[in-house]
């Protein structure tokens, strides 16, 4: 079950606050010293750490750089509350009280 989150800098700061008072592990780019660093940095701490990366990055959905294969997957979040800048764009996971299985 994934329970370890890397938020990325161009998301609101409250991600990583909203999903830590969900019992989630949390860390922020911004907090781990990743500020400005490239995709391919971000993605590779994330990996290390076996941590989902959120992101609304797009340039993450380039599947030249970033195959799925390779690189997990990419999904959108196109509810209306992200036209207004509160959504998010992640890879989905279960909640921290569904069993893995």
């Amino acid at each position: 079950m994934i329970r370890r989150f890397l938020v990325d800098e161009d998301m609101p700061r409250s991600t990583a606050i909203a999903l830590r008072e969900a019992g989630y592990e949390v860390e922020d780019v911004r907090d781990v010293s990743l500020r400005g660093s490239t995709d391919e940095e971000i993605l590779a701490y994330a990996r290390a750490r076996e941590a989902v990366l959120i992101t609304a990055d797009k340039g993450f959905t380039n599947i030249l750089r970033f195959p799925p294969r390779t690189h997990g997957r990419y999904s959108r979040d196109e509810s209306p509350q992200r036209a207004s800048g509160s959504g998010a764009e992640s890879t989905p996971s279960p909640s921290p009280d569904q069993s893995g299985g």
